[in-house]
């Protein structure tokens, strides 16, 4: 069965503005074959103009096309955007009473994209013959809407309690993309990072240590459990890094919700940045060690300013 033919056609385009065509010129030399033929057919059309005498293009405007066939009436269009999870009505125009052959409907539609996937364009044109019968047909345009945007996240907890936020956002389209805003979403939630029992946080470290001399820091160690607790210390050398104390000392007991403060005292060895590690903590009823390799940063120096004073 052959499809049934209608009067009139219907086009979905990208709407695009009016663009400035410049048609290259043909001529010829008097001297040639055809003459001045082909330079005075040209000095005839609406887009050629002569400068001293030589014929020059000017650019002509060309609009985007539209195609009706014959002359319909109630003209009617109607426009739905149906995507993985809804169906949205764009627009529906009011009848046109009388349309004429290469006349045209024109419906603008805009629409703010806000899911990726495949998306059907549903549109449906209704009119009626010379002879008032009623017709309708259906047309479906399929647009595949791709991820443009691509952001990743890390969290980063201090030992303040803080938590810092990093987000990386990348174009993964093949052109550019103009952002207007990026805003940070009424928050989000984050589990807080699982201390355990016990939690050791640096209260007070030098930026700057001189080698192969002893600084002291101090530390604050918490019990966040609901029972008392024994713990042994135990200091373990690291590259760059030596301990002043005594390692597997037992510490005082450590009440439940209650804190106390630890110095400690190292030697660098090494110049340069270097990490405040090795030290853990044993609980003698669990027999559960605590290690902590990252308390912080300190940068050792050759000399101290003293030294450099006094060279000088």
């Amino acid at each position: 069965m052959e499809p049934e033919e209608h009067l009139v056609s219907l086009k979905v385009m990208r709407l695009t503005r009016p663009t400035l065509t410049s048609p290259l010129p043909v001529t010829s030399d008097s001297k040639d074959l055809p003459g001045n033929l082909l330079n005075e057919i040209l000095q005839k059309r609406p887009y050629i103009s002569t400068r001293n005498g030589n014929p020059i293009h000017r650019p002509v405007f060309i609009a985007p096309a539209n195609e009706t066939q014959q002359t319909v009436s109630n003209v009617g269009v109607k426009i739905d955007l149906q995507t993985t999870s809804q169906r949205l009505a764009l627009a529906v125009n009011p009848p046109t009473p009388v349309l004429g052959p290469d006349e045209t409907v024109n419906v603008v539609i805009h629409h703010e994209v806000k899911e990726v996937g495949t998306h059907i364009l549903v549109c449906e044109v209704t009119y009626q013959t010379p002879s008032c019968v009623p017709m309708s047909f259906r047309k479906f345009f399929k647009i595949q809407v791709l991820k443009p945007l691509d952001v990743k996240t890390k969290f980063y907890n201090a030992e303040s309690d803080d938590v810092y936020l990093e987000a990386q956002v990348q174009n993964i389209t093949s052109g550019p993309i103009c952002l207007e805003k990026v805003a940070l979403d009424d928050q989000i939630y984050l589990m807080g990072p699982d201390y355990g029992d016990i939690r050791l946080s640096l209260i007070e470290l030098p930026n700057f240590v001189v080698l192969e001399k002893p600084f002291t820091f101090k530390c604050k160690l918490a019990n966040n459990s609901e029972r008392t607790i024994d713990l042994i210390l135990f200091l373990e050398d690291r590259e760059g890094m030596t301990w002043c104390g005594i390692s597997g000392k037992k510490l005082e007991p450590l009440t439940p919700r209650t804190s106390q403060e630890l110095e400690f005292k190292a030697i660098p060895l090494l110049p340069g940045l270097r990490l405040v590690s090795g030290i853990k903590l044993l609980d003698t009823f669990l027999k559960r060690t605590y290690p902590y390799e990252e308390l912080g940063q300190v940068f050792v120096i050759v000399n101290d300013t003293d030294n450099v004073a006094k060279s000088m």
